[in-house]
């Protein structure tokens, strides 16, 4: 039976590809050190890059979750599952939180690259996750910020951590759920301020734009968390909440569409 393939991500480089494959029931990685390994035309679309990929010696085998290929002065090299796939650690994750498989999430809409409106548990929920290693970092700095502001009403409920098998040992992402609000105006100012007084007594933002904000008819949320520093953390200043809350009119007022959804 021929194997099942699918392009769940790429990201291409001038130095690098990367690559986020569905191998039949498997999410592997392959990440490409040398670019002219593969036809610069086939590199980024999907069935063209598989394609390409397939003429590969390593990629008839079907056991490795990791490739790492580069070419050197004897040819094209290979390894294989040299290094783990990416996941949050293990003692970031709380136990009050359930798991839940990516593969079995139906996507409604792209927001952003690494952001989806997904049903879940028949509802509409957002799904955001580390696509590539380098990403990881941004998603367990947002978990601990959820983690944070639990109850807070600041923030939408994180509802569930998101694995990449029907393991918990590969948790790439998380969910929130959806809410429903407006960005706000210079007009929102006071009700902006007074939210943001309350944030910081958990955490600067630290990518506060309007965009980043929603307001609800049940209060003001703030979204988008990956870039937050936690009161605790050594980064974190009264200088700097200073400096975010002095820069908040400017974020309102900004009309160069900074931090705006892909659809909006």
């Amino acid at each position: 039976m021929a194997n099942m393939e699918t392009m769940l991500a790429v990201e291409s480089a001038s130095n690098y590809i990367f690559y986020r494959i569905k191998r039949n029931d498997q999410v592997a990685y392959v990440n490409i050190s040398n670019p002219d390994i593969i036809p610069e035309d086939s590199r980024t679309y999907g069935p063209s890059a598989i394609a390409a990929l397939s003429k590969l010696d390593a990629w008839k085998d079907t056991s490795w979750v990791t490739l790492h290929v580069h070419l050197d002065e004897k040819g094209l090299r290979y390894e294989k599952d040299t290094l783990p796939p990416h996941s949050v650690p293990k003692d970031i994750l709380l136990d009050r939180y359930p798991m839940h498989d990516i593969s079995t999430l139906r996507v409604l809409r792209q927001i952003k690259y690494r952001t989806s409106e997904v049903s879940y548990n028949g509802k509409p929920s957002i799904l955001k996750i580390a696509r590539f290693p380098y990403e990881i970092r941004w998603v367990i700095q947002e978990i601990q910020a959820y983690h944070s502001l639990e109850g807070s009403l600041l923030a939408p409920k994180l509802l569930a951590y998101v694995s990449e098998s029907s393991s918990s040992d590969r948790v790439i992402g998380f969910l929130v759920e959806k809410i429903e609000g407006r960005y706000p105006t210079t007009e929102d100012l006071e009700l902006c301020q007074q939210s943001l007084r309350q944030l910081h007594s958990f955490l600067i933002h630290g990518d506060l734009c309007k965009y980043n904000i929603l307001i609800t008819q049940e209060g003001l949320r703030f979204i988008d968390l990956e870039d937050s520093v936690l009161i605790g953390n050594k980064a974190w200043s009264s200088e700097g909440a200073e400096k975010e809350m002095q820069g908040l009119l400017s974020n309102l007022a900004d009309e160069s569409g900074r931090g705006r959804p892909m659809e909006d």
